[in-house]
């Protein structure tokens, strides 16, 4: 595997601060910042405060960031990259929190999140007074190979393969992804990819997943 050809490596245990069984905010918060905290928590500690991910640093440093996933963007793993919030299950603060962030790019599902709100607010409209290409379906980007991007590609999580989702789509999304942020910064670019999918097939045993 190319990861096995890597000059670095880093090991990380995902079991969350409270409980030895984790759920997937307390493991991405792990993974994403290097801390450990209670299960739910989004990018926080164990006593709720922020802490920074990898990809804020990244940001910081001067480096191009986005976010990839066959679910919302806003669910555990892929948030836990992007905002700080107390719960998981907050997935309205952290949509918010992805358009204060000024990340280049961010493509899934979560159009509710930024469009359907229970506040009325309509965040795509704020989205795009940052200068933001919002997209709903991949082809809309076909031609976009720079600036910031933001695609909401489902009211929810994206479609399980089983369920009619292509399997070009995780390929696609990556490799404009990549074309993206390699174009945004000279200096670089962190982004994480998350085949969310796998995560619900496990749980459900199913392969189809």
């Amino acid at each position: 595997l190319c990861f096995t050809q890597f000059p670095e490596s880093a090991f990380v245990t995902t079991y969350s601060a409270t409980n030895g069984v984790t759920d997937s905010a307390a493991s991405g918060t792990a993974l994403s910042t290097g801390s450990k905290t209670y299960n739910s928590a989004i990018g926080v500690d164990v006593d709720k405060n922020p802490v920074a991910s990898t990809r804020e640093l990244a940001q910081a440093a001067g480096y191009a960031t986005g976010v990839v996933a066959t679910y919302s963007v806003t669910n555990a793993t892929p948030a836990s990259f992007v905002a700080h919030v107390e719960s998981r299950y907050l997935e309205d603060k952290s949509a918010e929190q992805f358009v204060e962030a000024d990340i280049d790019l961010f493509i899934g599902g979560g159009t509710r999140f930024f469009k359907e709100r229970r506040d009325g607010k309509d965040l795509t409209e704020e989205l795009k007074a940052e200068g933001y290409t919002v997209a709903y379906d991949m082809a809309e980007l076909e031609g976009v190979t720079e600036g910031k991007v933001a695609a909401l590609l489902a009211p929810n999580a994206m479609p399980t393969i089983g369920q009619g989702r292509s399997k070009d789509y995780l390929p696609g999304a990556t490799a404009k992804a990549l074309e993206v942020l390699s174009n945004n910064s000279k200096k670089g670019f962190f982004v994480m990819i998350e085949g969310s999918q796998i995560d619900g097939g496990g749980h459900d045993n199913d392969m189809v997943k």
